[in-house]
């Protein structure tokens, strides 16, 4: 099964960890990751900008796909003080650190099962329905060939974008 998944911030870690927590074989799998940012995993929102940035919600309501699952890793890396207080309202770039965390993980779960996932750092300009359910995605600068067409499309943060703009 061929999947892309566009954007490699929140909703592209989501997307990802859905995959792997409800695939039955791995094996199969071939992932290809689209993020111009090359910052796999934090995404824009919760890059490594600024200590000051802070979270625009408590602890207690960030997580990716179950509750207190960003609380469990601060404690399991050390940050016991940060987790204490689940009201408080943590750097963004702590919930980017763990959402890279889950990223690599998530990667190697897949390769380790012998799937593949494939990270392009690259913008995509197009997406063409080819056959359904295949899709073409058009990136500037990369040849257009028999690599670039996925049988299942899941793009994150330009979900909404019409072929228009």
């Amino acid at each position: 099964m061929k999947i892309a998944v566009l954007g490699a911030g929140y909703a592209g870690v989501s997307v990802l960890e859905n995959l792997v927590s409800t695939l039955p074989d791995l094996s199969a799998l071939s992932v290809d990751v689209f993020d111009k940012s090359r910052s796999f995993g934090p995404g824009v929102a919760y890059q490594e900008d600024s200590e000051t940035n802070l979270l625009n919600r408590p602890l207690k309501l960030m997580y990716l796909s179950r509750r207190n699952d960003f609380r469990d890793w601060l404690v399991q890396f050390g940050a016991r003080d940060a987790a204490a207080d689940e009201d408080g309202f943590l750097q963004r770039a702590q919930f980017g650190r763990f959402l890279q965390s889950r990223f690599d993980d998530l990667c190697g779960a897949v390769r380790a099962a012998g799937g593949r996932i494939r990270i392009i750092g690259a913008e995509v300009e197009a997406i063409a329905p080819v056959a359904a359910p295949t899709h073409f995605i058009s990136c500037p600068g990369r040849a257009a060939g028999p690599t670039m067409t996925w049988s299942i499309c899941a793009w994150a943060p330009i979900w909404k974008r019409t072929p228009t703009g």
